[in-house]
């Protein structure tokens, strides 16, 4: 179905479902539509390896010149020792590393939010990055004991004319049973603009 251009209202005007329908849902339709999504809970410990937390293929063309891509998603991270280890994420698209940051987590549950987009320049191989994650501290009590963020943005140069890969992954630098981290959820969406 193609765009079609939003409806002008008018006071007092009887709204319907075919109105909502084509002018809203439709449009939506044609202007986002999801890559892929990661419902599976999985959770990793016992490694220092660096592992995949989440991986969505980018099909060619999906940018264009003008688009954006934006993934969302859950992790968490526990620590049952006074081992304080450090958990560090690596956000990757077309095989290139753009953000990366280490959290130490001291005997406490820590869970992260993830927003990332990636924005289409002009050009099919140049792109902007941003990425914001949010990281709670969870005491006994299951309420957030304190919150803190983390902002990044970077220039990218990837075809994306191509099929590219949008990667997450997570690495400890310690081997701890007591250590673990696991994802919670992920969503990738692509928007026409």
């Amino acid at each position: 179905m193609p765009w079609v251009l939003p409806r002008t209202w008018v006071s007092g005007e009887i709204l319907t479902a075919a109105l909502m329908n084509t002018h809203v849902r439709d449009n939506l339709r044609v202007t986002t539509h999801a890559i892929g999504s990661d419902n599976a809970l999985t959770e990793t410990n016992t490694t220092t390896a660096e592992v995949t937390a989440w991986s969505f293929t980018v099909s060619a063309n999906t940018l264009g010149t003008t688009g954006l891509l934006h993934l969302v998603g859950t992790l968490k991270w526990h620590d049952s020792t006074a081992s304080n280890p450090d958990f560090t994420l690596r956000y990757k698209y077309g095989g290139q590393t753009f953000f990366s940051h280490t959290r130490t987590v001291d005997d406490e549950d820590v869970s992260a939010e993830i927003h990332l987009w990636i924005i289409a320049r002009g050009a099919t191989n140049v792109q902007q990055a941003h990425g914001q994650v949010q990281h709670s501290t969870w005491d006994d009590a299951a309420a957030p004991a304190d919150v803190s963020m983390f902002h990044r943005h970077k220039q990218l140069s990837v075809d994306s004319t191509f099929n590219q890969a949008l990667v997450v992954t997570v690495q400890m630098n310690v081997s701890n049973v007591a250590a673990s981290w696991q994802k919670q959820g992920a969503l990738v969406q692509a928007v026409s603009t």
